[in-house]
């Protein structure tokens, strides 16, 4: 959303960092009455933790767990349909938009993301029902294990998490007539991974993570936790940074994938590849990959402005060998040479 900054009714501009209830789901639809079930969306973001963004051709709204029905204005030439294209969501034949969904943290990363097959005349119902689903899940799940994560990683990645298996559930396919694939078939998918077009063969439940490692070959890439906790599987997708182990390959046929084997030009070093190896900003170098791709991601960003930036915004990449005072010093010595 940085790239579409919005504004609210008294002129202010509206950031997702002043939006109570990160993380943020972004709703993309042909209609969509928000207003209308106002209090039931309230009473599931509130059990989500969330807050919700409904784009629509005609309207943007924003409704926080506590708050009423909030009417934005995107600033800036283009309209809604930039937002529509920015994001990926087309319309099909008819005209017609399909139901996107977006996680969004506080740090405006897109973490999740999810299009459904095709487009309904309302979506009310459908996103209700999948907030509500997603709900249930989660409460599920925190009730059966403590976390192992900060409070504020527990709730957008279980929030994708669960969002995921109700997409599945419920988004995928619910308005596409052939039914989900059996476990153990294989789709045909293409993927554009540094620059290179790959046709694959992948069981729908692959994650790009092992689609990488295991098919590609492109083993740079490291599985750590395998649960979005640690980020050594960050990649970027379209420019921004995201957790590959909890994404599904065929959900990026369309995007430009960049992995640590694709950021050096040539045998020449990306500048912050070389200040990593320059400030020793590593032990073991297991999760070296994934701190150089978000930080990366990170300074394209554009937020970062001291020590204390860093360390915030790269929170999410954790380092076992605690290499944090190298890897900042790493980070600062790239920022601000353009």
């Amino acid at each position: 959303m940085r790239s579409f900054p919005l504004r609210d009714a008294r002129g202010r501009l509206v950031s997702l960092h002043d939006v109570r209830g990160r993380p943020t789901l972004i709703a993309f639809a042909s209609r969509l009455d928000l207003e209308a079930r106002r209090d039931q969306f309230r009473g599931e973001l509130r059990s989500l933790g969330a807050a919700l963004i409904v784009i629509t051709r005609e309207t943007i709204a924003l409704l926080a767990p506590d708050d009423d029905v909030e009417t934005l204005e995107l600033v800036g030439d283009g309209g809604t349909d930039a937002l529509f294209a920015h994001f990926g969501v087309k319309p099909g034949a008819d005209g017609a938009h399909p139901l996107g969904l977006f996680v969004v943290d506080g740090d405006e990363a897109v973490v999740w993301q999810q299009i459904a097959t095709s487009a309904g005349t309302d979506d009310t119902e459908e996103l209700l029902a999948a907030l509500r689903r997603a709900a249930t899940l989660r409460q599920e799940a925190s009730s059966a294990a403590q976390p192992l994560f900060n409070r504020r990683e527990m709730i957008v990645t279980s929030l994708a998490g669960v969002l995921s298996v109700v997409f599945l559930e419920r988004l995928g396919w619910a308005r596409s007539p052939a039914p989900p694939a059996p476990t153990g078939a294989t789709t045909s998918i293409t993927l554009q991974v540094n620059g290179v077009t790959h046709k694959l063969d992948v069981e729908p439940r692959v994650t790009l993570l092992d689609a990488l490692r295991e098919q590609l070959g492109l083993t740079g890439t490291k599985k750590g936790c395998d649960h979005g906790q640690c980020g050594a599987c960050t990649v970027l997708v379209g420019g921004r940074r995201i957790d590959s182990c909890l994404t599904l390959a065929i959900m990026h046929q369309t995007q430009p994938i960049t992995t640590i084997e694709g950021l050096a030009n040539g045998n020449g070093l990306h500048r912050m590849q070389a200040a990593f190896v320059a400030h020793d900003a590593f032990q073991c170098g297991y999760c070296t990959p994934g701190q150089i791709m978000s930080a990366v991601a990170m300074l394209e960003e554009g937020r970062v402005r001291s020590e204390s930036d860093v360390r915030e915004q790269m929170s999410g990449n954790l380092c076992r060998c605690a290499a944090y005072p190298n890897i900042v010093a790493a980070i600062t010595s790239v920022m601000g040479k353009g």
